[in-house]
């Protein structure tokens, strides 16, 4: 989704402070971001910015549905090559770059490493949620582990995109209000005093 809607909660932040220093609003908004889309071009950047998407209660959720999609398709694809589950576990960790996610894997492979089963594991601490988890129990118990992994990976991406989708769709119309209104007025300060000039001729 747009960076935009990645932006909108550091409006309240900077835009007085812009205000308070001579600047309009267009300009405050055109400030924020042009540094994301710097912040955006640095690894390290990235990964702040990707902090503040897994943290804000509006794209918290979709972050974590992506990244458990991107997991269980990286998880598919290791154990349809024949790698055992631990070993999967476990470069699958090194990929994670969802904290909370990875937090919450590092202790599933604890448990395996104890004996439990993978789809076991992931039901228990809730990386799936119900239907999934179930779906990835009785797939363990038939042998179909990784075609059921592929299955809820492309389901959960789609969730995700869904997710993201309604998120954008509620943001937009506020933001696009907002930035109308911010032109409207930077047109009127800029018109109000030609026009003064034009009746004091």
């Amino acid at each position: 989704f747009g960076m935009a809607e990645e932006t909108i909660a550091f409006y309240p932040l900077l835009l007085p402070v812009m205000i308070a220093a001579g600047y309009d609003t267009v300009t405050a908004v055109s400030v924020i971001l042009l540094a994301l889309a710097w912040m955006a071009r640095r690894a390290t950047g990235r990964q702040r910015m990707q902090g503040w998407l897994e943290r804000a209660p509006g794209t918290r959720k979709a972050a974590w549905t992506l990244a458990v999609a991107q997991m269980t398709s990286s998880l598919a694809t290791l154990l349809s090559s024949g790698i055992d589950e631990d070993a999967a576990m476990g470069l699958c960790l090194e990929q994670i770059g969802h904290e909370k996610l990875k937090s919450v894997l590092g202790q599933c492979r604890e448990e395996m490493q104890q004996g439990k089963g993978l789809a076991d594991t992931l039901m228990r601490h809730g990386v799936l949620p119900g239907l999934y988890g179930r779906m990835l129990v009785s797939a363990a118990e038939t042998g179909n582990l990784s075609s059921a992994m592929e299955r809820i990976a492309q389901q959960m991406e789609e969730d995700a995109e869904a997710q993201l989708s309604d998120l954008i769709d509620r943001i937009e119309p506020i933001l696009i209000g907002f930035l109308t209104v911010s032109v409207g007025l930077t047109l009127l300060s800029v018109m109000l005093p030609l026009l003064g000039i034009l009746s004091a001729i």
